[in-house]
């Protein structure tokens, strides 16, 4: 049903003796202070019931602020639900009482889940 949604999505037909161009869903997250973590419910979504029905290549993701957070999460295939809760449990202490330090915040919740390797071979998807 999602690879369905999503194929609707390729417009117009191609003309005539053209190359078939190939269907893209680009998924963009706003920025929204700490109301970011609501981005992580599209997220898990996504994870759960529509990246694994379509071709890696048929989804790009762009976020600003807390919705970069989102983005790389969907583009490196990163656990939402630990980052979630690592978010709540240690990030949300250090910075709700100082907003400084949410970027090192982030920078601490990357590193701790993403690999040394990185998922992030396919930068053009972030």
């Amino acid at each position: 049903p999602a690879a369905a949604a999503v194929a609707g999505l390729s417009g117009a037909p191609a003309a005539e003796g053209a190359l078939p161009s190939q269907v893209r869903c680009v998924m963009s997250f706003d920025s929204s202070g700490w109301l970011y973590l609501y981005h992580f419910g599209v997220c898990r979504f996504m994870q759960e019931h529509v990246l694994p029905t379509m071709p890696k290549e048929s989804f790009v993701f762009s976020g600003s602020s807390g919705g970069a957070l989102a983005a790389a999460s969907l583009a490196g295939g990163l656990p939402v639900d630990p980052l979630v809760e690592e978010i709540l449990s240690v990030c949300w202490e250090r910075c709700r009482s100082s907003p400084f330090q949410m970027c090192p915040a982030v920078d601490y919740a990357l590193a701790k889940f993403v690999p040394d390797d990185g998922p992030f071979g396919n930068v053009w998807r972030v």
